[in-house]
């Protein structure tokens, strides 16, 4: 969505009271962007009749407004599309998230114990929001220990089938998969004989 939306709602209730207005707006810009235009006046109407504070709105509430007035110009089958740059984020999510588990101790810990599409899924979040306020440097990024339990005891109970559709929604291609999931099956081969952690080779 352009900035007419936006536009509408500083001239209603002026400049956001945050520490840094611009983030702000330029974060607005950014979650609104999925949005047509020609949402923006209904938007603004259904957000100004159902405010009952003089403040600025928040990003969930200008979120809402938009969500209304789409429901009510579209079907139930019409979705807001995505952007070409959403697009390009999420390819770039997948991508850094596949990468991660590959060269990580971590990640190949989770691919060989197969919990590795949960801890992708995880990936994948903290890189679009380190993206969004502008992280680029992503070489610490942190997993919560009490997710990586959880994810560890629900692998124990999984059925060893489902691996190579893990790997397939992990690196989005059938053959590496399948190249995976033999080095995998190698590597437990190869921990069972030793009883000792194992690196994953990429070779």
């Amino acid at each position: 969505m352009s900035t007419q939306l936006i536009n509408l709602l500083v001239r209603r209730y002026g400049e956001p009271s945050v520490a840094d207005p611009k983030f702000f707006i330029d974060t607005l810009k950014t979650v609104t962007s999925a949005y047509d235009d020609d949402l923006a006046e209904r938007a603004f109407q259904i957000l100004v009749t159902g405010r009952k504070y003089s403040t600025f709105p928040s990003e969930g509430d200008v979120l809402e407004s938009l969500k209304k007035a789409h429901a009510e110009v579209h079907s139930d089958r019409d979705k807001p599309k995505l952007s070409t740059v959403q697009l390009d984020m999420e390819d770039q999510a997948k991508r850094f998230a596949a990468d991660w588990l590959k060269r990580d101790r971590l990640g190949r810990l989770a691919l060989i114990e197969g919990w590795g599409r949960q801890l992708r899924n995880d990936l994948i979040q903290k890189f679009k929001i380190a993206k969004r306020y502008g992280v680029l440097d992503l070489s610490n990024i942190e997993v919560d220990p009490a997710r990586i339990a959880a994810y560890r005891k629900q692998a124990s109970n999984k059925c060893v089938d489902t691996e190579l559709l893990d790997l397939s929604v992990i690196f989005g291609s059938k053959d590496e998969a399948e190249h995976w999931q033999r080095k995998l099956k190698e590597i437990r081969q190869q921990n069972a004989a030793r009883k000792t952690p194992s690196e994953v080779s990429t070779q």
